[in-house]
């Protein structure tokens, strides 16, 4: 699902990982960073400053394909609660994350 959805252009796939963690152990090409921490308070912002500060356009409420990841899937269900909280209805987590998508041969970038 995630792999063809990041080939296919369907998934924003957002990682709540830390930088640090991001920086030592890959990230899944495509996906962006957004840190657990951050994650609300990013959905918050106006459209410009959330693409100026995290590289990526603000996806609209009604977008069905926002997808969070983090290591092994608890940070990703917390973030995907806080950013359903604010309207976006159609989150979802990557079960497994990370770790799914390392063990299973996924590419890093």
């Amino acid at each position: 699902m995630v792999r063809d959805g990041l080939a296919e252009h369907r998934i924003v796939l957002i990682d709540v990982r830390s930088p640090k963690e991001v920086s030592e152990e890959g990230k899944i090409p495509g996906s962006h960073n957004i840190p657990v921490a951050e994650v609300e308070e990013a959905f918050k912002l106006p459209a410009d400053q959330f693409e100026k500060k995290y590289g990526f356009p603000l996806p609209e409420k009604e977008e069905k394909n926002i997808v969070t990841h983090c290591m092994k899937g608890g940070r990703a269900l917390r973030a995907k609660e806080a950013i359903k909280s604010l309207g976006y209805v159609f989150a979802s987590v990557y079960p497994g994350s990370f770790t799914d998508w390392r063990e299973k041969g996924g590419k890093l970038a």
